[in-house]
């Protein structure tokens, strides 16, 4: 052993020590003095931690929430032009196919418990409710509300020679006669919660891994069923288009709600209010909810949206104006973003709802949903692919004595204890001895990182792709979950210009 590899390893003890210390609260970043390896050229570093199940989930249910107002045909074209692309990468993880339930719901909650004359899309009192109502086309088996498709695929529910493709994409195509007052959030809510939906009944699964995908271009307007909020009458509407009340009550700038008068401010000085101005639901009301439906296990929902956000929030206004083009000249909210399909308003709401489960948000604003639903899905099949790093691992071998990539990582494994309701860590020492075949390695219990195309990757091709599995010799004990923990790069482009050593891979 060099004297180098030596350092090393004692430098990786000395941290096992400290990590165990703060395995309650890890910093995101290392500081340098922590190391005793410098780079010529040393790029900030962080630290990923992964999580892995000993004993993965293999189950995932998908909700889709879809907009079926009047501006979304295109929307809906798109999304079902690139499902195959988002399904293509959960076929190509680990494992294959995951067994999979997917459910579509459509935005239409109605709007409040009265028929709103003169809107004939919203005089349905509750609308749809968050019900699946699959058309009888789809090529579902008879009394199937949603897609079932068992291991890796073999088994599903779609009778004679159809696809999961095929049969979502007759799903999605919901129309566009849906009330502009869209109802999101409580579409979600109320579809996954089959004691208030029970036609959606054994779509949610205990244990399984929930994802949920909202698709529109207009922010949550969710109120309560009986609510008058809707109607003219009760709140006029100033010569503003009918849909701007649920901005008026919905979003705060500079800590003060909106007027309706011609304005403008950062859209990063907005959020949604937190009690939806007393008239909607507020987000973290169904947040809660939607927490509660796995009570043990939060991590295991997956939450994004396709909607209206502009791909560089920090340059773009929160502006409310009056188009006098039209006659009669009405105040509305300016969109946030803009593409060949249509424009899109700021969900403001939405985004909390996202960023409440740490998911990803995409803009709706784009000729091909290719890439957001691509990016959604590897997000999901990392969850579901065990020991995945979607960071750039860093390169501690400096001096190039051991001619290749070395990564620092550590690896611990989480042992309940059922007798004293504890839970122990305990250190995985050994790196295993064979790095061409780990389970060949004749120093069991060890761990190998190794490259894995099923992971989540900054760059397939170049880059990323990394995962850690322990070998051994036996099973782990029932409920043991695997902590990764490596030294990661902060910049995650293995092209840039900070990165011409070749430190991040």
């Amino acid at each position: 052993m060099s004297r180098k590899t030596s350092s090393i390893s004692n430098l990786i003890r000395w941290k096992n020590l400290r990590w165990l210390g703060l395995a309650a609260s890890i910093p995101a970043i290392w500081a340098c003095s922590a190391h005793d390896l410098e780079a010529p050229k040393p790029l900030p570093e962080k630290q990923s931690e992964v999580l892995k199940e000993v004993n993965p989930i293999r189950d995932l249910d998908i909700l889709f929430v879809i907009d079926d107002s009047g501006s979304m045909k295109q929307e809906q074209d798109n999304l079902k032009k690139n499902f195959p692309k988002f399904i293509k990468v959960l076929q190509d993880i680990k494992g294959g196919l995951p067994n999979v339930h997917i459910g579509v719901v459509s935005t239409n909650v109605g709007a409040g418990n009265v028929v709103i004359n003169g809107n004939p899309a919203c005089s349905f009192p509750g609308g749809d409710r968050g019900q699946f109502k699959p058309p009888a086309d789809t090529g579902l088996e008879d009394g199937s509300k949603f897609i079932i498709s068992n291991n890796n695929g073999a088994q599903d529910n779609i009778a004679g020679n159809g696809t999961i493709a095929d049969t979502f994409s007759k799903m999605a195509d919901l129309g566009v006669n849906g009330c502009g007052y869209e109802h999101q959030l409580q579409a979600a809510r109320l579809a996954l919660y089959e004691n208030v939906t029970p036609t959606n009944a054994k779509f949610l699964r205990r244990d399984a891994y929930l994802a949920i995908i909202i698709i529109t271009d207009e922010d949550d307007c969710s109120a309560p069923p009986q609510t008058n909020f809707f109607v003219d009458e009760a709140y006029p509407t100033n010569e503003q288009q009918a849909s701007l009340r649920c901005a008026l009550a919905g979003h705060r700038c500079n800590d003060a709600f909106p007027t309706v008068t011609m304005n403008a401010t950062p859209l990063s000085t907005c959020v949604a209010d937190e009690a939806g101005g007393g008239k909607l639901i507020p987000v973290s009301e169904i947040v809660n909810d939607i927490l509660k439906l796995k009570p043990s296990n939060p991590e295991r929902i997956l939450v994004s949206a396709i909607m209206g956000w502009p791909r560089d929030p920090s340059s773009t206004n929160y502006a409310i104006s009056k188009d006098t083009t039209k006659m009669p000249a009405l105040y509305d909210l300016e969109p946030a973003c803009s593409s060949a399909n249509g424009l899109a308003a700021p969900g403001l709401r939405i985004n909390q709802f996202v960023k409440a489960f740490g998911g990803t948000v995409e803009s709706i604003c784009q000729d091909d949903f290719g890439p957001a639903l691509t990016k959604i899905a590897e997000v999901i099949g990392a969850k579901l692919t065990p020991g995945c790093i979607p960071e750039l691992l860093l390169d501690t071998d400096l001096d190039g004595k051991n001619n290749k990539f070395v990564p620092e990582c550590q690896v611990t494994e989480r042992v309940p204890d059922d007798a004293t309701n504890t839970v122990k860590e305990v250190i995985v020492e050994n790196k295993c001895d064979n790095e061409a075949d780990p389970n060949a390695s004749t120093n069991k219990p060890c761990y190998a990182v190794v490259r894995d195309k099923g992971c989540s990757a900054v760059d397939k091709n170049e880059a990323g792709g990394w995962r850690a599995d322990v070998f051994r010799t036996g099973e782990a004990a029932p409920g043991t979950v695997q902590v990764v923990r490596c030294r990661t790069c902060a910049r995650t482009d293995p092209k840039a210009p900070e990165n011409i050593e070749g430190l991040c891979k």
